[in-house]
């Protein structure tokens, strides 16, 4: 997350208080959250959406709940249990009657996530990658500023 005064993007300049690169779970989370308490807020992904992710994704009942975000759609199965060994010599069983976890497919997820955002008021840019993270600018006084972020053409226009 980088505040900044401006990102320029195609030629144009564009004013944004907060500016987040990569719209996986914690970018994303972070650009609802900010937009929602009033920050003009930009996301940047460098893939478009929904973007494959070759891992799959286990949340606790405690992710949920902070995350504060209806993700029924998106949960693949339910995980009461566990089977634990080592060197597959004497497992071990943990077994509950509430879920322990919930997995879920990274595409689905970071896709809903990443709506959420934008549904909070979050502008998104995708298929775009940040060329420069941040550039300087010496004022009149010769002290640096930080100014903004350079982005680049869409990578699939």
């Amino acid at each position: 997350m980088v505040p900044c005064d401006s990102v320029l993007l195609r030629g144009m300049v564009l004013k944004y208080d907060v500016v987040i690169v990569g719209a996986g779970p914690a970018g994303s989370t972070t650009a609802r959250l900010c937009a929602k308490k009033g920050l003009k807020t930009l996301l940047i992904e460098k893939e478009r959406f929904p973007r494959y992710k070759p891992c799959g994704g286990c949340l606790s009942p405690r992710v949920l709940r902070e995350l504060d975000v209806d993700i029924g759609g998106v949960i693949e199965d339910t995980v009461s249990g566990a089977k634990f060994t080592f060197q597959l010599r004497d497992p071990f069983s943990i077994v509950s009657q509430n879920p322990v976890g919930y997995l879920v497919m990274r595409d689905s997820f970071d896709h809903l996530l990443c709506r959420k955002a934008q549904e909070g008021g979050a502008d998104l840019y995708e298929g775009r990658r940040v060329v420069v993270s941040l550039f300087i600018r010496c004022n009149k006084t010769s002290s640096m500023e930080k100014k903004g972020l350079w982005i680049s053409h869409p990578l699939n226009p």
